[in-house]
């Protein structure tokens, strides 16, 4: 099971990797260049992780692979009746701006968790080694809130009722992501120390499993 799960895994990000390379090369730019290496070092680190110690249940794989394939739904442009969404979210140059940065910002934050993460990187929630180095030591979940930034930054570029929809819906997703982490993690002797010193992030604190 553990092996073909990893070669699905392999085989989508190698996927989503050649989209990102096809997407840069046709449009060069920080952040298609970010996203390539975002992807390349995803690859690199799932294929060295360590050994899992207590990983999520199949429900808990599967609601992990939803939250990653989940910005996958964004799409450019803007969708509904002419005029509609131009009037009730209109897009200036200095919000396009912005979004380009937070779009920007959030590539370099997702890089640098991933990056942090190391051999304890992984897709299905399971505990490994306990990091709380780099991003990890200001906040619990750096990698989901980067993730949730990208696609908010997207959204206001190319707002839509889709595009609206998809951002809800990640979020939601990554939050019970983070929340089912927290669940496995909780089982590491340093997580205690770890979570009364570090938030969580932006959503409120996922406490543990009462015992």
């Amino acid at each position: 099971m553990q092996i073909a799960e990893r070669g699905l895994v392999v085989i989508a990000r190698t996927v989503v990797l050649m989209g990102a390379i096809r997407a840069w090369a046709a449009a060069p730019g920080l952040a298609p260049a970010l996203l390539v290496l975002f992807q390349m070092v995803v690859l690199r680190q799932f294929l060295r992780r360590l050994p899992a110690q207590a990983p999520a249940s199949l429900p808990g794989a599967l609601l992990a692979l939803a939250g990653t394939a989940a910005p996958l739904l964004f799409r450019p442009g803007r969708s509904g009746p002419p005029g509609v969404w131009s009037c009730l979210w209109p897009v200036s140059p200095a919000t396009a701006v912005l979004a380009g940065i937070i779009k920007v910002a959030a590539m370099f934050l997702t890089v640098a968790s991933v990056a942090a993460l190391g051999r304890s990187f992984g897709i299905r929630p399971a505990r490994r080694r306990l990091v709380t180095r780099g991003p990890y030591a200001v906040m619990r979940h750096p990698l989901y809130v980067a993730e949730w930034l990208c696609g908010a930054g997207l959204c206001q570029i190319h707002p839509s009722p889709g595009n609206l929809a998809v951002l809800v819906l990640t979020g939601a997703l990554l939050a019970a992501r983070a929340r089912l982490e927290e669940r496995v993690l909780a089982g590491d002797p340093g997580w205690e120390p770890y979570r009364h010193r570090v938030p969580a992030g932006p959503w409120r604190a996922v406490k543990p499993p009462v015992a």
